[in-house]
């Protein structure tokens, strides 16, 4: 709980720095105070300790999650100064992205529904405004409304799903709601699961999901690029977290019945973003589809409904949190250097700077899931738990999807050791270059260290 009320501070700090002039040491408050608050996080490993009575529960479960939310906020913010140049806005930028900071560690530990609602809306509102928050581009204020419209529309889902399982189980504790679905397991009335079928609308379209996922491609491309990373990696890793713990808690006992829901949104989730994603020109919407078929790689966990899905699933969000951190601050690379978000402006890169080459070569030989870097470590992790489930025919088609996958990750590779007839260099700062080789040697320990990052966890 520390955890939550150090970031709450610090997003309170944030509103006050403008009045009390002190926003220039705004970063440096900011990124030691989350290290405080991923400190205190630890503290409360193995108490599993229950707060508000009891709708909020600081477990393992928990604590592992908000740590890498709150890793990837702290990377986030090494690679995002650029969105802070306005000294009108950077005050605002800072607060709002704590808040949602806030409601992504609230969706790791709720344990009642109403925590789980109140998580995710702190989490979906500022992203609302952060996705808009580029005023002079029309395409941010569109991918704002976009977003606000269409997660307004699945919050309406979502709570009549609530409700009805309110309805039926009286209560809107999770370890209730688990305990009458396990008593009544072959006699739960249809309303149980008309509830659940729209909860599991409500939370498809917070991780993207098709056919929940139109929402995707415009608001990942409109939104300035290092928001669009913070909704790829926080965003997504927060909504999984969620997503998992109410259906290992709640519905485990009954998964004969949603599991087969899942399997077929989760296969066409893979194929249609995969699929979508080859014929992109848009490097940045390139990774917005790919973001789709990612999602229904996480799916797979949630099928496994089990421990090692559990494991699986938090070994995937590091692998492709890091590589996904590396596209991003490579396309803000390239928005910044270049000018230009299409793969063709690539060419020649190789020549031009061969260091950063090889660094988004590695991120995109990552997020294919070639062996043996991060990605293909995590994708044979979330494999292995559906197969000791005996659903084989998922693996298949995420095999097959995978295979797809790797043709449009390959195409920038290849772009940027085609000849150019522009031969200026690119030139990076120092920093986001020894940045940059951070992220590529975290992916490469993952994947040739995985038993070590394994006992880490």
């Amino acid at each position: 709980m520390n955890t939550i009320i150090t970031i709450s501070v610090l997003g309170l700090t944030a509103m006050l720095a403008e009045i009390f002039s002190f926003k220039k040491l705004l970063p440096l408050l900011v990124f030691g105070g989350l290290i405080v608050a991923l400190i205190f996080n630890f503290k409360d490993w193995n108490t599993s300790t229950s707060y508000y009575n009891d709708m909020f529960r600081f477990d393992n479960y928990a604590i592992l999650f908000s740590s890498l939310i709150i890793e990837i906020a702290l990377v986030w913010f090494l690679i995002s100064q650029g969105l802070f140049k306005s000294d009108s806005s950077l005050t605002d930028h800072h607060a709002i992205l704590l808040f949602s900071i806030v409601g992504a560690v609230v969706m790791t530990g709720f344990s009642n529904m109403i925590m789980l609602f109140i998580g995710i809306e702190i989490l979906s509102i500022s992203m609302y405004v952060m996705a808009a928050s580029n005023k002079s581009d029309v395409r941010s204020n569109e991918a704002g409304l976009k977003y606000f419209l269409m997660g307004a529309f699945a919050t309406g889902f979502l709570l009549f799903g609530i409700a009805l399982i309110y309805g039926v189980c009286a209560s809107f504790n999770l370890a209730a709601i688990a305990n009458y679905v396990s008593l009544n397991a072959t006699s739960l009335p249809s309303m149980f699961y008309a509830g659940l079928i729209l909860l599991m609308c409500g939370l498809f379209f917070k991780v993207a999901a098709v056919p929940f996922h139109f929402w995707t491609p415009d608001v990942y491309d409109g939104a300035p690029t290092t928001v669009t990373a913070f909704m790829a990696t926080i965003v997504k890793t927060a909504a999984f977290a969620s997503f998992f713990r109410l259906f290992y808690t709640c519905f485990g006992t009954i998964a004969t019945y949603w599991v087969p829901i899942m399997m077929i949104i989760s296969a066409v989730t893979m194929i249609i973003g995969n699929i979508l994603a080859v014929s992109q020109t848009s490097f940045k919407r390139m990774l917005a589809y790919s973001s789709i078929a990612h999602a229904g790689y996480m799916l797979m966990a949630i099928i496994a409904c089990n421990a090692t899905g559990a494991s699986a699933l938090l070994i995937y969000a590091y692998a492709y949190a890091a590589s996904s951190l590396g596209a991003f601050a490579f396309l803000y690379v390239m928005t910044d250097q270049l000018k230009d978000e299409r793969i063709e402006a690539m060419k020649g890169l190789g020549k031009k700077n061969p260091l950063l080459a090889i660094i988004l070569t590695i991120v995109m030989l990552s997020l294919a899931g070639i062996p043996p870097l991060a990605g293909f470590f995590g994708k044979y992790y979330i494999f292995y738990s559906v197969i000791q489930q005996g659903y084989i025919w998922i693996v298949v088609v995420a095999v097959i999807s995978s295979l797809i996958g790797a043709y449009y990750y390959l195409r920038p590779v290849i772009t940027m050791f085609q000849p150019s007839k522009d031969e200026t260099p690119v030139l990076l700062p120092p920093f986001t270059l020894v940045f940059m080789g951070l992220i590529a040697l975290i992916i490469l320990l993952i994947g040739f260290a995985p038993q070590l990052f394994i006992d880490l966890l």
